[in-house]
């Protein structure tokens, strides 16, 4: 897959200020968009590339880590999914989406391990 970063030559168009809030925001729209389009075609591998390109792009955002950890989850990548999930909580302590994901990711990887 392609590199995350933003097209230069489109950015020398755009006042200083301007390239964050509006060409950013359109990738953004863009690039979520696609991913959504790769969930319903079922091209997971590529929605979560798309997801690790939105994270980059906006890593404040908690919502692109609860997608990526929502599209890992079904493929039994539970260590993954819990660590997702763990820095959302870390960021927002109160996010329920995630708290009840963290617990059903330990309670599935601990059943892996013969534990549960």
């Amino acid at each position: 897959m392609e590199s995350c970063s933003e097209n230069p030559s489109a950015q020398e168009k755009i006042p200083a200020e301007e390239k964050v809030s509006s060409e950013e925001n359109s990738i953004v729209d863009d690039l979520q968009s696609l991913t959504k389009a790769k969930i319903g075609d079922g091209k997971i591998e590529e929605a979560i590339q798309m997801a690790d390109c939105l994270i980059e792009m906006e890593p404040k955002e908690l919502d692109w880590p609860l997608l990526k950890a929502h599209l890992r989850a079904p493929e039994g990548e539970h260590p993954i999914v819990r660590s997702l999930f763990k820095e959302v909580l870390k960021r927002d302590p109160y996010n329920m989406i995630a708290l009840h994901r963290f617990f059903v990711a330990s309670f599935e990887l601990r059943a892996d391990d013969g534990g549960g």
